[in-house]
């Protein structure tokens, strides 16, 4: 042992040269700073010894190789000093590794991302370990960020500038994927990984390291200098935020021709973004989504291991996602349905989703079959009894899982837990008439899809806390970011997400057109715009929700109504070819969906004469937001802990609602409640009650509140644009 520490050991053996990373005690391989002064400080010991023959870096956890910047930390730096001290330490680490004069490798095996995959790209070589948590991924854009540590410069060279620029945009490849892309030089399965990696090393030892400076590298770099314009003005519609954007785009440009001149951009990039407000409103929602659930009363007792094996019942829409998503990280599921049709179509509809994971190179088709086989899909409760975790994802019937809860009951284990991922109805009502209403608790996924996948957990007084506990933990296992909502119809970010898209179609309504809709909320900083988010969604699955969160609440949701008056017209969204778009080689606003809803409004509404496009483009945003804002407040009053940090992480990262801003609650205290108030008031006398102020809203505005402490801000308000017909 040539080192130790609590989080490195430097071992010597046979001439290889190997770097655990241990980091013993933490729960997650982050990068702090402390850490990465000791990492300099090893490779320096490293770079003084006699040469071995291989230098190998490898994790000493399967789950995980090394990870980005501890968010926390990053949130207590203050000074563009400290940001640009951190970039450029960082790069030093990566130097001193690509320096060394001996092949280096890094074994990976489990999550590979942030800093520690750019300090895996300063490596000769790269073996990955072909696990379903073997992941790579930039997350620094989700945070508002560039990689500073040398990635931007290595990984063009390495994948080219559009591959490039997807991932450090912050997309997610799979072992397999990241084999096909380049980004690794070897697969290693696991069972062989072992006996592979002694034959890895011996090929190594007789090789000189990895060097670019051949007459090709040199030609090759000449080249993406010259023909980097045109790739990167081609990348422009990334879904990558905008500054964000902009700066990668700069950056790798800088790196493609001189790897000083992108380092120098990098840090520079780093630093700009760093200090800017929309990071740091990124900061602190990725700082919440680490932190503990807050759950109330709190859970004293152990929780137990992983579930190995878990039974869905209902295969429709939900039901073969969630499954589609626990299978592949080695979970056995169970998918129950109610006849042999039903199952049928639940195969056909995880046989099409992991045909889509093979065609996105996420897997290669050996494993998407082997996946589809592995998924028992059944009619007779087959190995539901054995189920250490059950999720309930039937129809949206009261009659139907009052049912389903009652079989569960004869067949499940006592102490199994027994989830619902409905969204209408009430866990209290499935609690009410079961024998055991403790292992009952709600767990909705409204994005399971996404970069930060929310889970929103549902817990009542009768639920037992450490049923809920459990489930938050699991659900942070599976890469959710797991937060408590209250139990009302809509839960949290779906009923928000209904009032989004509801009021992008009242605007189409109203004769506004559909891109600038679209283009507008994009421009304030949400994911998607509202009717693009329609059509991918389905207008036919969204009538059939807006139509049960408008029978369970019956209020302000009558609007979403409007979304049934596309479907008799086939107009249905992305999946048929037409919605609020016509999708062909070109994507274009749909005439249908304009005429078909041009002024046909409900009761409530009032067709505006528009005098200024550009005025009334602007107000129809503001009312987009204001709405969402509104609906966020009056939520806040029913949350269980009434904390605005969790509805805004659960809203910001299951929505896609402006992060940069922090969330609706936090720019409404930014616009300043009083203008909130005033504005939605002014909206509800000329659009329709539905823009009523919540009482919450009111409450706070009246006293002087705001939801994050501080003064309100005084802002003047701006003139209306429209003016109401008659």
């Amino acid at each position: 042992m040539l080192y130790e520490s609590q989080h490195f050991r430097l071992e010597a053996d046979d001439r290889v040269l190997t770097l655990w990373l241990d980091f013993r005690g933490r729960r997650a391989h982050t990068i702090t700073l402390p850490i990465l002064h000791e990492l300099n400080l090893v490779l320096d010991r490293v770079a003084a010894l006699p040469a071995p023959d291989v230098f190998l870096i490898r994790s000493g956890r399967p789950g995980a190789f090394l990870e980005e910047f501890d968010s926390a930390e990053l949130a207590r730096f203050k000074s563009p000093l400290e940001f640009a001290a951190l970039a450029r330490r960082g790069q030093e680490a990566g130097r001193k590794i690509a320096s060394l004069s001996v092949p280096t490798a890094a074994l990976i095996e489990g999550r590979c991302a942030g800093a520690g995959l750019e300090l895996a790209l300063a490596c000769d070589y790269r073996w990955a370990v072909g696990t379903p948590e073997t992941r790579f991924e930039f997350p620094e854009a989700g945070r508002g960020l560039t990689p500073c540590w040398g990635g931007t410069v290595r990984l063009p060279r390495l994948v080219g500038v559009h591959r490039a620029l997807r991932l450090l945009g912050g997309g997610e490849v799979t072992a397999y994927a990241a084999l096909r892309a380049g980004l690794i030089d070897q697969l290693v399965p696991p069972p062989e990984s072992d006996i592979r990696l002694l034959t890895l090393v011996d090929g190594l030892r007789d090789r000189p390291a990895r060097r670019r400076h051949s007459v090709w590298a040199t030609v090759r770099r000449s080249l993406l200098r010259l023909l980097a314009p045109a790739w990167l003005h081609s990348c422009r519609g990334s879904a990558i935020e905008p500054d964000v954007g902009t700066e990668l785009r700069r950056v790798v440009a800088a790196g493609l021709g001189s790897q000083g001149e992108g380092l120098a951009a990098e840090r520079a990039a780093f630093t700009r973004l760093a200090t800017s407000e929309p990071t740091r409103h990124r900061f602190e929602l990725h700082r919440r989504a680490a932190g503990p659930v807050r759950l109330a009363p709190e859970c004293h007792s152990p929780i137990p291991r992983s579930p190995r094996r878990i039974a869905v019942v209902g295969g429709g829409h939900l039901g073969s996602r969630l499954a589609g998503r626990l299978a592949p990280m080695g979970i056995e599921v169970i998918v129950q349905e109610e006849n042999t049709s039903a199952a049928d179509r639940a195969t056909r509809r995880l046989a099409d989703r992991f045909a889509e994971l093979s065609r996105r190179g996420e897997m290669d088709s050996a494993e998407a079959r082997r996946l589809c086989r592995t998924v028992r899909v059944t009619t007779e409760w087959v190995g539901v009894e054995h189920a250490d975790l059950v999720i309930e994802a039937a129809a949206e019937d009261d009659g139907v899982k009052r049912n389903v809860f009652v079989e569960l009951e004869r067949r499940v284990r006592p102490r199994v837990p027994l989830l619902t991922a409905s969204t209408t109805i009430a866990v209290e009502a499935i609690q009410a008439e079961a024998a055991r209403p403790g292992r009952i608790a709600g767990l909705h996924l409204p994005n399971p899809e996404a970069g930060c996948p929310v889970a929103e957990l549902v817990g009542t007084p009768m639920t037992d806390p450490g049923t809920l506990a459990a489930v938050a933990q699991w659900a942070r296992e599976w890469g959710f970011v797991p937060v408590r909502v209250g139990d009302r119809p809509g839960r949290l970010v779906e009923l928000v997400k209904l009032a989004y898209l509801s009021e992008g179609v009242a605007l189409v309504a109203e004769g506004l057109p559909i891109e600038q809709i679209d283009a507008g909320c994009r421009q304030f900083g949400m994911a998607r715009g509202p009717l693009e988010w329609c059509d991918e969604i389905g207008l036919d699955r969204l009538a059939e929700s807006a139509a049960q969160i408008q029978l369970a609440r019956g209020d302000r949701f009558a609007r979403n109504l409007l979304f049934q008056r596309l479907l008799p017209h086939g107009c249905l969204g992305r999946e048929v070819g037409e919605g609020f778009y016509r999708y062909g080689l070109v994507r274009r606003p749909s005439e249908t969906a304009r005429m078909v809803l041009w002024q046909d409004l409900d009761e409530d509404g009032r067709a505006p004469y528009v005098f200024d496009p550009d005025a009334a483009i602007r107000e129809g945003i503001e009312r987009v937001i204001l709405r969402t804002v509104n609906e966020a407040a009056d939520a806040l009053a029913d949350e269980p802990d009434a904390d605005p940090g969790t509805v805004d992480l659960a809203l910001a990262f299951g929505m896609g609602w402006a992060p940069g801003r922090g969330g609706p609650l936090r720019h409404a205290d930014k616009v300043g409640l009083p203008a909130v108030v005033e504005r939605l008031a002014l909206f509800a006398e000329r659009f329709g009650p539905r823009y009523t102020p919540c009482d919450e809203l009111v409450r706070r505005a009246e006293a002087g509140e705001s939801f994050y402490g501080g003064t309100p801000a005084e802002v003047s308000v701006p003139a209306p644009a429209w003016r109401a017909a008659g």
